[in-house]
């Protein structure tokens, strides 16, 4: 997982510090070469990795007479593209992939089936090429205001820089506090700092006014409607196609293979065709085990993983509860505020322990793989006779059965019309902690999206949906030396599941029909059985620690980091301050503070982020 920056600095006494900065933060993600190059007001350079031996770059920046690149990429159709470029087998993912554009133009990029990002300069026209693969693997952040422009794998690379507007994302902010959906594909918690869309390419180029970015996508999803004769073809297809995706990505690699196993339809189905295909794995999971929670008494995914692992042969390891130690300097960490951090970096660190370079994980299924599809979905793709069938099936054994499901036809549409307005979650509401000066600014100009997960798969994809999981483990991978591999956002499987009929997906009495279908011989009866996704285990883990003073503690860390005058007219200081917690533990009141307490750690670490992330480079 290469490391990849860059920049254009109009003011030379940047460029030193500026070099050095965005090395220190890209390090952890290649240790195997790295190397810079300054070409007058540009400079980029890299931090090299690669998986396997018998592809290794030869150079970290790779120079082609007036061009100098920098790329981040593992290909999973070598033979394709050497083919295409009548190339040597021996070169590198890097050079192979600059080669093929060289041949074929960057609109190539959508045959180009890999985790890749990359950027080029061409000295001799001024201007830069970023491009980034299908899904968005892998990261690439940009900033770009008035005569500063850089990219960096990682975020902390571009907030480390002097001189750079570390101005809030007041919106994004707004949105995710008040409980709203803050999805997006490109903009980050910062508002001069975003990342290159996926599945484009993206010209900069310097003017008299500044600089410039043109965006050309290169793939759309969901561009054409696949239709094959039966529903076994459907089967058969997804079923080959995701094979395919797993054995090219375990062929990228040698050793032992990692996988996450939660005991969900898509994880499960990765970690069986692991073993299936003859490659040693390794396999853990987020859940604690029955010693530390007790077995649920309906529905337990640690019961799916325990049949699994004895079907398969295979040994899963568990994770373990704990009490965060504040004292260690949590609060004082440069890290991006990322989901599931704690779980991703503890899986991640197991992993290259028992010696895997690589993890698997089921990430994307949700998104389109193994989907979960409702009657509105296919009322909003134009899929009229299955909502007719599904109506029909709900209403057997009742009186006048056929009038009955007219009728639930005809107001379907008003019935499941809120799926399409925008979509709050008041549970996890934390406005009060934000001032009503602020609320009284963002809210009248600010207008809360549609999620749409529920019935726009495809739609939802481009929100950023897959971004809650991909920007995390690119960090927590680098961190602990492992690179994640995403067999459910290969391009040609998710495109192929988002352009089938959506029926596929939804059948009377049965969803994730297609995927059920195609591996349900692989699948252990109680996986099999499973019909929606089970609260995981650990949601029943009962403190053994002093919950009051516990968050006490937590709060007042939290008060301390906070900074009063990066915050000012934003945060409500007073009302944070005057937070209690019960006596006596209450989950309502647990999960209620815990959320208020989240989002307040979640500021701490894009306040950090931006205000320490130089001064800690300096200072290590």
């Amino acid at each position: 997982m290469s490391g990849i920056f860059g920049f254009q600095q109009l003011n030379t006494e940047r460029q030193v510090s500026w070099m050095e900065d965005l090395s220190h933060w890209n390090r952890l993600y290649g240790d195997e070469g790295s190397d810079t190059l300054l070409l007058g007001s540009a400079g980029l350079g890299c931090h090299l990795e690669h998986l396997s031996d018998r592809f290794a770059a030869t150079a970290p920046v790779i120079r082609r007479g007036s061009l100098a690149a920098v790329v981040d990429a593992v290909l999973y159709n070598r033979e394709e593209l050497l083919a295409d470029v009548h190339g040597d087998d021996t070169l590198s993912d890097e050079e192979l992939l600059l080669r093929y554009l060289e041949a074929k133009g960057f609109d190539s990029l959508a045959g180009v089936n890999g985790d890749f990002a990359g950027a080029i300069y061409d000295a001799k026209q001024d201007r830069w090429v970023l491009f980034r693969d299908h899904s968005g693997v892998r990261p690439l952040f940009y900033y770009m205001k008035e005569d500063s422009f850089a990219f960096s794998t990682d975020l902390r690379g571009l907030t480390a820089l002097s001189g750079v507007d570390h101005s809030i994302n007041e919106e994004k902010l707004f949105l995710r506090t008040m409980g709203y959906n803050d999805l997006t594909l490109c903009r980050t918690d910062y508002e001069h700092i975003c990342c290159i869309r996926p599945a484009a390419w993206t010209e900069i180029r310097r003017t008299d006014s500044g600089f410039e970015k043109t965006e050309h996508i290169y793939w759309t999803w969901r561009s054409r409607k696949i239709r094959l004769g039966s529903d076994e073809a459907y089967q058969q297809e997804l079923r080959r196609l995701i094979t395919d995706a797993i054995r090219r990505r375990l062929e990228a690699f040698p050793g032992p293979a990692g996988c996450e196993l939660s005991g969900g339809m898509d994880s499960s189905v990765i970690a069986i065709l692991i073993n299936r295909l003859g490659r040693e794995g390794c396999y853990y999971s987020w859940s604690f085990s029955f010693d530390d929670v007790p077995r649920k008494e309906d529905r337990d995914e640690r019961d799916v993983i325990m049949d699994i692992c004895s079907q398969e042969g295979i040994e899963c390891h568990f994770s373990h509860p704990g009490v965060p130690d504040y004292s260690k300097g949590l609060f004082d960490a440069i890290d991006p505020p990322y989901l599931n951090t704690r779980f991703i970096s503890e899986g991640s660190g197991f992993l290259r322990s028992k010696n895997c370079r690589v993890v698997f994980s089921g990430h994307g299924g949700d998104e389109g793989i193994s989907h979960r599809s409702n009657p509105y979905e296919l009322w909003y793709h134009g899929e009229y006779l299955p909502v007719f069938k599904h109506l029909y099936h709900n209403n057997a054994g009742k009186k006048l059965r056929l009038l009955r499901t007219v009728r639930h036809m005809v107001l379907f549409p008003k019935q499941y019309g809120y799926l399409r307005k925008p979509f709050r979650n008041v549970a996890v509401n934390a406005g009060r902690m934000l001032t009503q000066e602020f609320l009284d600014r963002l809210a009248p100009t600010v207008e809360p999206p549609t999620l749409h997960f529920s019935y726009d798969p495809a739609a939802y994809i481009l929100q950023g949906g897959h971004r809650v999981r991909l920007d995390n483990v690119a960090v927590q991978g680098a961190q602990k030396h492992v690179r994640y591999m995403l067999p459910f956002i290969d391009y040609r499987v998710l495109d192929f599941a988002l352009s089938i009929p959506r029926a596929q997906y939804n059948r009377p009495g049965m969803d994730r029909f297609v995927y059920r279908k195609a591996f349900g011989d692989l699948m252990p009866q109680s996986l099999r059985e499973v019909n929606y996704k089970d609260t995981p285990s650990v949601d029943d883990y009962q403190p053994k620690f002093d919950m009051t003073a516990h968050f006490r503690y937590t709060k007042d860390q939290i008060l301390k980091t906070l900074d009063r005058e990066f915050w000012d007219g934003i945060l409500d200081f007073e009302f944070l301050e005057s937070l209690s917690f019960s006596e006596k533990y209450d989950r309502r009141d647990y999960l209620l503070t815990s959320k208020l307490l989240n989002e307040a750690s979640i500021c701490a670490a894009i306040q950090t982020a931006a205000l320490r992330a130089g001064d800690w480079r300096r200072e290590a």
